[in-house]
């Protein structure tokens, strides 16, 4: 656990896969709001306050909204980020970051250890080939009657109802 400028940290929480209400608890927690209600004042003249515990500060709404979306991580980006000692560019890094472990050998793809199972006779499968052309790739699979173009990306879900909002004030 960390707290440092108002801000505090717990890493210590983890839930099991199988674990459903600590996976909901915890996916709960993580879609709470940024800044919890009764400590966001709107002000006159286009002014927001952001109440802390001893203190508040006031800010023009654009530089809320902009300080809001400093902290987004970039799209396809690591949304984790090292600063201090375990940043890629401390001069300490290797003294506290353990070696990476070496590499392992390559195995033969016949004895990888894939548990494969063909589905009509229960035999094992074998890799025989590794197909990377979209052209080949939408042959074969026209050949199979399957479709050859990728499914289309549904849009993102609508936004919960305040109903099921309730529980995070």
């Amino acid at each position: 656990c960390a707290e440092h400028w108002g801000f505090n940290l717990h890493a210590a929480t983890r839930v099991h896969g199988n674990d459903k209400q600590g996976r909901e608890h915890l996916c709960r927690y993580i879609l709470r709001p940024p800044l919890a209600n009764d400590r966001l004042h709107i002000l006159p003249g286009n002014k927001v306050e952001l109440a802390f515990s001893t203190s508040a500060i006031v800010l023009n709404a654009l530089a809320l909204i902009a300080r809001l979306a400093a902290i987004v991580p970039p799209p396809r980006r690591h949304s984790t980020r090292y600063f201090g000692v375990l940043s890629s560019h401390s001069a300490v890094r290797p003294l506290i970051v353990p070696d990476a472990a070496p590499p392992a050998e390559p195995a033969d793809i016949d004895t990888a250890g894939f548990d494969v199972v063909c589905t009509r006779c229960q035999g094992p499968l074998r890799l025989i080939a590794l197909v990377k052309e979209e052209a080949i790739i939408a042959k074969i699979l026209g050949a199979m009657g399957l479709p050859t173009l990728p499914p289309r990306l549904a849009s993102a879900r609508a936004p919960p109802h305040q109903a099921e909002l309730d529980w995070c004030n």
